[in-house]
Order: structure tokens, then C-alpha cells, then sequence
């Protein structure tokens, strides 16, 4: 999280405490791992192609012979490494680095699967940890055969060495002394505060294992580090410690810190101050704490609604459903805030709440309004809010934010909410890609109807005409329409409908991208499957698949799904065309597969052959024709 790093005094540090405050405050703000998305196109993750997943066929993977990483080299090889070759130092690099990956965190479990490592790797581990400040092999290799036990003297020595001077493995080895309890590092930790010269970034680590430790004593020993002087880095960390040893007891410190009179109120005084009421319930914590998230500071207004949720549940709730409107009526929220707003709403749940979240589907970070989504789909799954929430969602799609449209269309395909239909129709014709392509891929998601299947016929038929008086040449490439038809085209043969067979062989030959004309020949297959094949609609599947002779042939995409129609159609005159494909594989287009799953269509009585109904494929099948 970047952080404004203005302050009177010590603008210096910055670049300490910029990363320290985005770890403190996303330790307060849990939310669920959702996919980037960084612009508008980008947003439609979900839109998926049946074209490409229609297929009983797997294609077997290779298997890759991979060396043997059971072992290390000998002693003399390690004892030599500088003197090595750069391409043996390589190839040695990897093999050992594939072992610590293999058994580091398995030593967890079982302490003696690292035993097999050789104990000359400790010793150079050790020699070279000591001496470089990079993460290093031999680091690399110590943290390995370090996660395996207990530390000795010297090795928690070394694994200070490492925590103050490793950037890449700083909190790994400080974790690991936190866990082990060495007395020695207690030792290191202490004498590093009671020093006046220690190193700044020696004194954050150093009050990180203090604070595990939790020694109401070492209050003393933290104090100092808070003194406006100190870098920023330190002091917001000695308030992170010295809240974890000394719970209360701050409020005349935290009113100093506040007040502008005393030159006081500054980001990094905002931030401290939040950090030191954080296990304080007492009524004039309440009162700072407040004060604090009122100030709409970065970072410690986030820590000051945490606060406030541990301590005055249902103030932080009303809080942060008026922080949500507040951001979504223009006002600003820092995005650590508005997820953190969201959590608390979360439980119990009520119509301010739900209010509340609903407004967030617009917000402008996709995580924030997926995590919303979320929790509106997972509250719906209570019949006493499935109504409620349903109608919410219905009336979002009009909503004059594109986000909250895009959103509403996910949840309510999600729920599975049939009536929505009408509204994605009339959707299609949004001006924002996000919004146009998620209706299309509603559409063909809620399975579609006659009255459906010719709303979406007369939208494309609009785009046939626009493209008829144009060459082919002059197509514009337009990457999201083109998604958008090959949904629509998709709809067409999920339906069966016919009456779409002449806008879909027009597609077929005329396509804007690859993936619509094999949308459209996918979905050809699905309408004459097992019936009476027009003319016109075999002519047209013949001639795409004798493409796959062709001196320069035709997008593979094209030839997947013309062979795959051809085993639909059972077309024993192309047999000869789909034999010639087994064996070309293109990419994550299985030619080879389709070809061979089409001969044994035409080989096979029709009540023989029993075809897998579509299911979702990885997202990024979508832009698999690029």
C-alpha cells in the first residue's frame, strides 16, 4: 500500500515506513484473493467459450523428464563454488534450490526428511550468510536446513545476521527466532534498544521480537524509540510494540500526538497514535480513536475503526456503512478502509448493512466490489434476503456506474434468477465493454427462450448489415465486440435455434475475429446434430475444414471447430479431411483431439456416442484466439 509520506522533521525515512505501514494496516483488513483487474476490458474474467470445452477428448501432456533433485553435490564441489564455471554454478544453483523447495516446509511436518542433508552445507550456508547482504544461495540453502529444528548459539546468531541484513529473508529468520524463544536472540533484541548507535533497520527488527515476546518490563526499553527524532520506520513500530507489551495506559501520550498546537497531528503521529489505543477499551480511547478516524488520515484511520470494531461493535458498524456511501458519493476512503468496512458488515447482517454493500458493487477497485458481490450471493442463501437482494441487484443494472452493472449481472446469473434476462438484452447495447460482454455471456448462462434467442438475432442482425456493404478488409477489429457476438452466437446453438442459421453462417465467413466464426460453426454443429442438415450449412462446414489442407490454412480455431461440427453432423464425406488432422495439436487448440473424437462420431452408431455437456473453462480461453 503506498503511503503520503509528508511530515515535519524527518522526511528521510519515508522509504522505511512507507512498506511498515502498509504491513501493520493490512494486518488489521482480511479479505479473500480475487483476480486482477487493472482496466475495463480486463474486468470480464467469467465470460467463457463452450467452443473450446465441448470436446470428450483429452489430450495427453507430455511428461517432463526431470533430473533427479534428491541430493546435493559433494563437499569439494561446494567448498570450490567460487571458482566454478558461471554454467556449472548455474545448473548447480537449480538443483539445489529445487531440493530446499521440495523439503523445507516438509521438515515442518517431519523433521527427519531434511536430515539427508549434508552437513558441509551448513557450514558454507553459514560462511556465506554472514558475509552477504543479498539473498544469496547459501541463504537460500541455511533458511532450508534452518526450518528443519531447534537453533544452536551460533546458528541464531547467524540468523540475526540474516534478519537485520536480508532484506528477502529478513522476516523469515525472525520468525524463526520468535519461534524458537533463543535466549540469545532476546539478548540481541534488548541490548539493540538499550543502544543509543543501533542501526534504524536493527532497531525494527529487533522491536518486532519484542513485541512477540510480550515482557510488560521491556515498556522501558521501547519508549525512547517513539520520540519524534526517531525514523519513522521506528517509531511506528515501537507503537506496534509497545501496544503489544502495554495494552493502556497511552491516552496522555496519544493527546500530545494529536495536538496541532504542539506541532503535532502529522500522517506518521496519526499513525502511531492509532497504533497505541489498539487493546485500550477505556471510554477516552473511544473518544481518540474518534477523533482519529474523523481526521481521514491514511492508514490510521484504518487502524482506528479496527480498534473501535474490537472494542464498540456496533459504532464501527455504522461507521463503516456511512464510510461506504460517503466513497461512493464522491467522497474519498483509503481502499484499506472501505475493506475493512466491508468485513465488518458482513455479520450480523441487516437492511443498512445490505444497503450498504450494495452500494459498494461501483466501487472503483475491483477486489472491493467482487468481495461485496460475494457476500451479497453468500447472504442471498438465506430465503429471508434472497428477495431482497435479488431486487437490489435488479435495480443496479441500471445503475449509472458501469461497475455496479457489471456486478449485478454476475450476482444475478449467479443466483440463477431467470427473470434478469430482459434487462442483459437490453444491456447489449451499453457503451462500456465490461458491461456489453458480461450481458452476452448472461444471456447464453440463463439458457435463453424463442422470445430471447430473437431479441439477440435482431441485435445481430443490426452488426450483419452494418458489415454487408464493407470487404473484408475493412472490418474494424474490435476485441470486446467480438467476444460479445461469439457469446451471443453461442446462445443460438445451446437453444437449437435455427432461425439463427443464416446470421451465423454469415458469421462463419464474415466474422469480425476468429473466435466469433468459431462460435458460429460450433454452433451449427448443435443445431443440426442428429437432424436433417440444410445444403447450404454442410457446403459451408466442408469448405471450413478442407481448410486444414490448405497451403496457408485458416485460424485453428476455425479448424477445431469445423472438425468438431463435422463429427456432429457425422459427415462421412469429410472423413478423409478430419483423418489428415490427427496428430496437429496448436497451442491450447487440440486440433489432433477434435479430429480424432469427429472420426469416431462418424464411425459410431449415433446411440454409441454420448457427449459431455460444456463446463466452464479457465478464463483465459477468452483470448486464446489473439
Amino acid at each position: 500500500m503506498k503511503m503520503i509520506a509528508m511530515r515535519r522533521g524527518n522526511s528521510g525515512s519515508a522509504k522505511l515506513w512507507i512498506p511498515l505501514v502498509g504491513c501493520i494496516v493490512s494486518a488489521f483488513v482480511s479479505s479473500r484473493s480475487l483476480p486482477a483487474q487493472d482496466d475495463v476490458s480486463a474486468s470480464v474474467a467469467e465470460v467463457t467459450f463452450d467452443v473450446l470445452n465441448d470436446l470428450p477428448v483429452q489430450v495427453p501432456l507430455p511428461v517432463p523428464d526431470y533430473p533427479n533433485t534428491r541430493s546435493f553435490p559433494d563437499d569439494a564441489v561446494l567448498d570450490q563454488w567460487d571458482q566454478l564455471p558461471a554454467e556449472q554454478r548455474e545448473s548447480l544453483r537449480q538443483r539445489m534450490l529445487q531440493v530446499i523447495r521440495e523439503e523445507e516446509y516438509l521438515g515442518l511436518q517431519d523433521p527427519e526428511r531434511g536430515q539427508w542433508l549434508p552437513a558441509s552445507v551448513t557450514r558454507l550456508a553459514l560462511r556465506r550468510a554472514a558475509a552477504n547482504r543479498t539473498h544469496s544461495l547459501a541463504q537460500r540453502q541455511w533458511m532450508g536446513i534452518a526450518m528443519h529444528g531447534a537453533l544452536d548459539q551460533t546458528q541464531a546468531t547467524q540468523m540475526w545476521e540474516i534478519a537485520v541484513k536480508d532484506p528477502y529473508l529478513s522476516s523469515q529468520a525472525q520468525q524463526k527466532l520468535i519461534q524458537t524463544g533463543q535466549s540469545c536472540a532476546r539478548s540481541h533484541w534488548r541490548s539493540v534498544l538499550d543502544s543509543n548507535d543501533s542501526p534504524p533497520g536493527h532497531v525494527v527488527v529487533a522491536l518486532q521480537g519484542i513485541a512477540a515476546l510480550g515482557v510488560s518490563d521491556d515498556a522501558r526499553r521501547i519508549r525512547p524509540w517513539l520520540d519524534r527524532k526517531q525514523p519513522d520506520a521506528v517509531r511506528l513500530q515501537a507503537a506496534t510494540a509497545l501496544a503489544a507489551v502495554q495494552p493502556t495506559g497511552h491516552s496522555d501520550r496519544v493527546d500530545l500526538l494529536l495536538d496541532p498546537q504542539l506541532g503535532a497531528g502529522t500522517v506518521v503521529d496519526q499513525n502511531v497514535a492509532a497504533l497505541l489505543l489498539r487493546g485500550d477499551a477505556s471510554e477516552g480511547a473511544a473518544r481518540q480513536r474518534r477523533q482519529i478516524f474523523d481526521a481521514d488520515v491514511r492508514g490510521a484511520s484504518t487502524i482506528a475503526l479496527q480498534g473501535m470494531a474490537d472494542h464498540e461493535t456496533d459504532v464501527a458498524r455504522q461507521l463503516a456503512a456511512d464510510a461506504i456511501a460517503f466513497h461512493q458519493d464522491g467522497g474519498r476512503r483509503e481502499t484499506d478502509l472501505r475493506r475493512l468496512c466491508l468485513r465488518l458488515l458482513r455479520d450480523p447482517v441487516d437492511e443498512s448493512s445490505i444497503s450498504a454493500v450494495v452500494s459498494a458493487l461501483a466501487d472503483p477497485v475491483p477486489q472491493i466490489r467482487q468481495d461485496a458481490l460475494r457476500h451479497l450471493v453468500d447472504t442471498a442463501s438465506d430465503e429471508n434476503w434472497r428477495s431482497s437482494i435479488i431486487d437490489a441487484l435488479s435495480q443496479q443494472l441500471q445503475s449509472p456506474h458501469w461497475q455496479a452493472a457489471e456486478q449485478s449481472i454476475l450476482g444475478l446469473v449467479s443466483l440463477g434468477h431467470r427473470p434478469a434476462v430482459a434487462q442483459y438484452i437490453m444491456l447489449l447495447e451499453h457503451p462500456v465493454p465490461s458491461v456489453y460482454v458480461t450481458a452476452a455471456w448472461a444471456i447464453k448462462q440463463s439458457g435463453g427462450s424463442d422470445s430471447d434467442c430473437q431479441q439477440v438475432a435482431a441485435y445481430m442482425d443490426a452488426f450483419r448489415q452494418k458489415m454487408l456493404p464493407q470487404s473484408a478488409a475493412q472490418y474494424p477489429y474490435d476485441q470486446d465486440r467480438s467476444k460479445q457476438l461469439s457469446q451471443l452466437a453461442e446462445v443460438f446453438g445451446q437453444h437449437r435455434y435455427e432461425p439463427g442459421t443464416d446470421l451465423l453462417l454469415f458469421f462463419v465467413r464474415r466474422g469480425y475475429h476468429p473466435m466469433v466464426r468459431a462460435s458460429s460453426m460450433w454452433a451449427l454443429g448443435k443445431i443440426y446434430e442428429d437432424q436433417p442438415v440444410p445444403d447450404a450449412v454442410m457446403a459451408q462446414v466442408r469448405q471450413s475444414m478442407a481448410q486444414i489442407r490448405a497451403v496457408d490454412p485458416d485460424h485453428p480455431l476455425m479448424i477445431f471447430a469445423s472438425a468438431v461440427t463435422v463429427g456432429r453432423l457425422r459427415d462421412q464425406q469429410s472423413l478423409p479431411l478430419v483423418e489428415f488432422g490427427v496428430g496437429e495439436i496448436w497451442q491450447r487448440v487440440p486440433i489432433d483431439a477434435a479430429c480424432r473424437w469427429a472420426i469416431e462420431r462418424i464411425k459410431s452408431e449415433p446411440e454409441s456416442i454420448s457427449i459431455r455437456q460444456p463446463t466452464i473453462p479457465d478464463a483465459n480461453d477468452a483470448d486464446s484466439a489473439d
